[in-house]
């Protein structure tokens, strides 16, 4: 049970989730986009948000920056990782989605730079939170949305979703990595920013 709990926190780990989340969206939306178009922009994403991260994460581990495994489990070392995703999550939306007509992603996305900066908040008064658990609410607040506002019909893929938000919450409760109160608040920093970002940027 251990092992399952940990493949699930590995499979849906916070460095994974933006881009599973693009391909989520994209699942839905690709009829709108060109072969090359989808090409380019999981490129783009998968560059940001997983190569240089953890580029970042092997290069701060060979100067023993930071000394957590790649779950980063203790709160002061999670201050550094948090500012820089927000770097490159704004870089993302700022510069490299820019000139392109997924403008969902650039809601989802502005969500996620909220959240992250909820996360560092709670990082430098040493409060931790679940980012999986943030990240996950973040992307299925998102899909959500996106369902409602399109009016399509994808009630099973949605319930998968939430499944896969509650094993992974349930797994990081199981290997002790959170409270309870640790993942509710995770999710909470997950899916009010992207609320509030759906409302007010949503035309």
């Amino acid at each position: 049970m251990k092992k399952l709990a940990q493949l699930v926190s590995y499979l849906f780990h916070p460095i994974l989730l933006p881009l599973q989340t693009v391909g989520l969206y994209f699942l839905i939306e690709y009829y709108y986009f060109t072969p090359i178009e989808l090409s380019i922009i999981l490129s783009q994403v998968a560059i940001v948000t997983f190569f240089i991260p953890i580029s970042i994460y092997y290069l701060m581990r060979s100067l023993r920056i930071l000394k957590s495994s790649v779950m980063v489990s203790d709160t002061r070392e999670r201050i550094f990782p948090f500012a820089i995703n927000i770097a490159l999550l704004y870089t993302l939306k700022s510069l490299v989605l820019y000139n392109n007509s997924a403008y969902e992603l650039k809601h989802y996305f502005w969500g996620l730079i909220v959240t992250y900066s909820l996360l560092l908040l709670g990082a430098i008064f040493r409060q931790k939170y679940s980012v999986h658990t943030a990240l996950l609410t973040a992307g299925l607040t998102f899909f959500t949305l996106l369902l409602i506002h399109q009016k399509t019909p994808a009630l099973i893929l949605l319930i998968v979703c939430i499944l896969i938000t509650g094993l992974t919450a349930s797994a990081r409760l199981y290997l002790r990595a959170h409270t309870s109160y640790e993942v509710l608040l995770g999710g909470l920093i997950g899916a009010v920013p992207q609320l509030v970002c759906w409302v007010l940027l949503t035309p």
